[in-house]
């Protein structure tokens, strides 16, 4: 079997059938098995959209890996005037989004491109948990990356947004806006602060530094009450490579006197129970 002809470096990793042919691109490359079609029209060179599987991948991370495989194969067909919005958007500043079923571009307009989906209105909390994510304060603060780091909104930004105009599901996102918090560093994070509050508990501080009594750094926990000494630490789906040593800090935790609540994806799917342990521990 021959080799496939080179293409052009100019056409990149996905294009348009039509560039490519105005490139000196011949029909018959462009049939070549080699090429992958994500889309009518449009054609990746061999490789670009490949995804290697990893089963102890986070299945957040695989998604957002294989949604941002999708949106830069569709940006050929875009039209002049077109952009992409919603999840699409989100997903390329690697803002947190739910797991999908079925997955799409996101393009505003009322002619889409063919085989492009748009997403449906985006549950309460994943919208609380996108506000977080692109609101988040990069704090001072021991071992904390890249403080002083400007966030990429705020919270006044997206109150200004919400208010200039009408727009669809305006109500969830006012509900979403008062609810968003600039300390929260992940999703489930995020989630679980909104479980606690839903349930009328009080809401607690977010990774909040704890010292003991001589000064020292013992660590920064996901969720707090300082003032009654308890963390709630939500260990995900990866969490084995970090196991030994969050062993250490937690046992740190209690030994200086601290309840620790870890909420393990099993804890958390357990809501009654979760709850239960909480309010434990501060009529503790």
């Amino acid at each position: 079997m021959r080799t496939p002809r080179s293409l052009p470096e100019g056409l990149g990793g996905a294009f348009h059938v039509r560039d490519a042919m105005a490139a000196g691109v011949g029909a018959g490359r462009l049939r070549r098995s080699d090429l992958g079609r994500p889309f009518h029209g449009i054609r990746t060179r061999p490789g670009a959209a490949h995804l290697d599987p990893d089963e102890d991948e986070d299945p957040f991370a695989r998604q957002a890996r294989e949604r941002l495989s999708r949106i830069h194969a569709c940006v050929p067909r875009l039209r002049d005037g077109q952009f992409l919005c919603r999840e699409s958007a989100a997903a390329l500043w690697h803002a947190p989004l739910p797991l999908a079923m079925k997955d799409g571009i996101a393009v505003p307009g009322d002619r889409l491109p063919v085989h492009i989906g748009v997403f449906g209105t985006v549950p309460l909390v994943d919208l609380v948990a996108l506000g977080d994510y692109f609101c988040r304060a990069w704090r001072d603060g021991p071992g904390r990356p890249d403080s002083g780091r400007a966030p990429l909104a705020t919270l006044d930004e997206f109150r200004l947004a919400i208010g200039s105009g009408r727009r669809v599901g305006i109500v969830r996102l006012r509900e979403a806006v008062e609810l968003v918090r600039e300390d929260s560093w992940s999703p489930r994070e995020s989630a679980l602060r909104c479980l606690i509050v839903f349930a009328g508990l009080p809401e607690p501080a977010l990774n909040h530094d704890v010292y003991d009594s001589r000064g020292r750094f013992l660590g920064c926990v996901d969720l707090a009450y300082p003032e009654r000494k308890i963390a709630i630490e939500y260990h995900g789906v990866l969490h084995h490579s970090r196991y030994a040593r969050d062993v250490e800090r937690i046992a740190a935790l209690r030994a200086a006197g601290w309840t620790v609540i870890e909420v393990t994806a099993a804890l958390f799917s357990d809501q009654v129970e979760l709850l239960r342990r909480i309010r434990r521990a501060l009529l503790g």
